[in-house]
């Protein structure tokens, strides 16, 4: 399913105004989120090297917190995105 859910989100016909990426982002989601269902009862060990990687999530709200960022909301999304990214690398 999460394959068939990502290569529809690289094949995606739909690229009209105003939601270019949206059906592309939404099934990438989807298909984080089937693999999360078939992952969630197993016991997963995370490599040292990706915890040490985790902090870099969190340098979107760090630079709202010192106004390089003026919206937190961006910054908020900026780092779900980043963390959506370590979670399925």
């Amino acid at each position: 399913l999460a394959a068939i859910l990502l290569g529809f989100a690289w094949l995606s016909p739909f690229h009209y105004n105003p939601w270019v990426m949206f059906s592309s982002e939404m099934s990438t989601f989807a298909a984080g989120l089937s693999v999360l269902a078939v992952l969630f009862y197993q016991n997963i060990k995370i490599p040292r090297a990706q915890l040490l990687l985790l902090p870099f999530t969190l340098i979107p709200v760090v630079q709202w917190a010192f106004g390089l960022v003026f919206d937190f909301s961006t910054a908020l999304l900026s780092s779900l995105y980043l963390l959506g990214f370590w979670f399925m690398v």
